[in-house]
């Protein structure tokens, strides 16, 4: 590790890059970055035999015209080695390319579409709706006002001073009411709190 660490400083990456392109068993056989990028990473060892295009092979090359990368189809022609010559369909031109500015073509495979199912425009017999019957019509229950609030409106209609409501000590939350009317009622001379 030493030695590793005097002669090269990159010694750390390399290794890392060496154990990220190595296929594992645990993996099914792939590499940690193929797994993370969903391809195969390139390295020194895959560029030393580069990927072999044949006469008539259909590739996808690098298009730089215009300041715009993008990759268009062609057909190889000619070259050997990693210069190749294409002859580009949508530019009516035959172009010289590197062989990593090219990648082989494959087609996608076509494939037929389930025949989709016609629809009846009329219900079958199995499926006919179930007859409606008819309910009779449901009064609407109108809101009804609280006793609290009658007694309140009737209290300041008539006129008269009012103290504060007083609450139907029946019910648990009329209990808790009442529990705090007595504590905040309105004193008739001085308009107070007690």
């Amino acid at each position: 590790m030493r030695k590793c660490a005097r002669d090269d400083k990159e010694w750390v990456q390399n290794s890392l890059l060496a154990y990220r392109s190595t296929p594992s068993e645990v993996l099914r056989g792939r590499t940690p970055a193929e797994l993370f990028l969903v391809r195969p990473i390139r390295t020194v060892l895959s560029l030393v035999k580069p990927a072999a295009f044949n006469i008539g092979d259909r590739v996808l090359f690098l298009n730089y015209r215009q300041n715009k990368r993008m990759w268009l189809p062609g057909e190889v022609v000619g070259g050997s080695g990693v210069v190749w010559k294409v002859w580009a369909r949508d530019l009516r031109a035959t172009v010289t390319r590197h062989s990593n500015q090219m990648r082989i073509s494959q087609p996608i495979p076509y494939q037929e579409r389930p025949e989709q199912q016609q629809i009846p425009r009329t219900p079958s017999p199995e499926r006919q709706p179930s007859p409606i019957q008819e309910e009779p019509p449901q009064q609407q229950a109108t809101p009804k006002k609280s006793a609290l609030r009658e007694q309140f409106a009737a209290q300041t209609r008539t006129g008269g001073t009012t103290r504060g409501p007083t609450f139907d000590t029946s019910t648990e939350a009329g209990t808790l009411h009442a529990g705090l009317n007595s504590c905040l009622r309105i004193g008739p001379d001085t308009g107070r709190f007690d």
